[in-house]
């Protein structure tokens, strides 16, 4: 039996509408399937990139991966062993910098007393002079020690709280400390409006040497005798200063530790990075420009306090 042309084109007319109709409706809805059955294989993947992701060295919490794929078991026992090595890295030199600064108060201050009491009974000026130099040494160890117990305790996280405190009344407190009320460190315009309230959920103390560093920092930059201008508006604390304009590429790095504005300016080089690691572990930032805005020269560091204050 042969076929008959019209046959053939029945054929292909009813036979293969029949076969491509179907796939057409398929086809979709198999991608479909297939890209959420891929999707929701790799949540957990995905969950378990987040976490590592969230560490950084403030943040050493161990890593659930309870979800975490068969295939991947050992990736996340590899990764947690790693974390426990640079927690204990990194604990251990906390404890050593922390160590180190309650080592050191004691028997500065006890050096800096026994100078300061031998410069009242000699009388040579060469010796004065002499102990002079010992005694400001001193006074820069000190400092030092200081600074390297605020950055210890900042390691450790003591900047948050979940507790609002008040920024204008700490800001008050810091400038009746005696060092800020000397006749040569008196010298502060503050302008803020009457009306201001400025609370922020940071941690009082932590709060206070962020100020403070500020505007130790300001004080030590700017020329003899000229004011201090301390502007808060909204959720933003500004020093400003009258120093000499800042190179660019210095300025990007004053927020790291041990830089330092001028080298023959006395100071640790810590105060800004303290400062910078406390605002920021709040929720906060700081920003530092040189010149001031509308200016030749000057210097600004500005605190935004986080979203939350109001």
């Amino acid at each position: 039996m042969f076929e008959t042309p019209g046959l053939r084109a029945y054929a292909v007319k009813e036979i293969i509408p029949t076969l491509v109709l179907p796939l057409l409706f398929l086809l979709p809805i198999l991608g479909v399937s297939a890209w959420l059955l891929s999707s929701r294989a790799v949540i957990p993947i995905r969950s378990f990139a987040a976490e590592i992701a969230q560490r950084n060295g403030r943040n050493l919490a161990p890593i659930n991966a309870n979800d975490t794929p068969a295939e991947l078991a050992p990736v996340p026992d590899e990764v947690e062993r790693l974390l426990a090595r640079v927690r204990a890295a990194l604990e251990a030199e906390r404890n050593f910098s922390s160590d180190c600064a309650h080592e050191l108060r004691t028997p500065v201050a006890g050096a800096l007393a026994q100078v300061q009491s031998a410069q009242e009974s000699i009388s040579d000026d060469e010796a004065r002079a002499a102990l002079s130099h010992v005694e400001t040494s001193i006074r820069r160890l000190s400092r030092l020690s200081e600074a390297l117990l605020q950055h210890s305790r900042l390691e450790t996280g003591f900047a948050r709280s979940d507790t609002a405190v008040d920024v204008l009344q700490i800001l008050d407190l810091v400038l009746e400390e005696p060092f800020f009320l000397s006749d040569e460190n008196d010298r502060f315009d503050i302008d803020y409006p009457e009306t201001l309230r400025l609370m922020a959920k940071i941690d009082a103390d932590a709060c206070a040497i962020a100020i403070r560093n500020l505007l130790v920092n300001a004080l030590r930059y700017s020329p003899s005798g000229t004011l201090i201008r301390i502007l808060i508006r909204g959720a933003s604390l500004s020093v400003a200063n009258d120093s000499p304009r800042l190179p660019d590429r210095l300025l990007d790095r004053l927020g790291e530790r041990f830089a330092r504005g001028a080298p023959d300016k006395e100071g640790t080089g810590l105060g800004l990075a303290i400062t910078q690691t406390i605002i920021e572990e709040a929720g906060g930032s700081l920003e530092l420009h040189s010149p001031a805005p509308g200016r030749p020269d000057g210097f600004v560091a500005t605190l935004t306090f986080p979203e939350e204050s109001q």
